[in-house]
């Protein structure tokens, strides 16, 4: 767990070292991207795990819609880091300026 918070750390501060701001979600609408244990994106309402493909164009679709959506990666806590760092990739090239991370235990089996 240890790891993967100082992985998120160094994310964040590379992400605002770029020139993005981390936003708290909560002030509205969120887009919210999950990367679970085995390092598979999912997005709420999904029926299993999305493809890359479709984290972006449906990341780029909620911003059309509302520049000021908050958009965030969510990882289970023992989510490979290179998951989570791709998570937020795939929001910066569907047009994000700011992320937000946060971390949830394991999904329940």
């Amino acid at each position: 767990m240890r790891s993967l918070l100082v992985g998120l750390v160094v994310v964040v501060s590379s992400f605002v070292a770029a020139g993005a701001a981390a936003q708290a979600p909560g002030d509205g609408a969120t887009f919210v991207v999950r990367v679970d244990s085995e390092g598979s994106l999912s997005l709420p309402g999904a029926d299993g795990p999305v493809d890359e493909a479709s984290v972006v164009a449906q990341a780029a679709a909620a911003l059309s819609r509302d520049a000021d959506i908050a958009l965030v990666v969510e990882a289970e806590t023992s989510a490979p880091y290179q998951s989570v760092t791709r998570a937020a990739t795939l929001l910066q090239e569907a047009g994000a300026k700011r992320i937000s991370f946060r971390t949830i235990g394991a999904a329940p089996q």
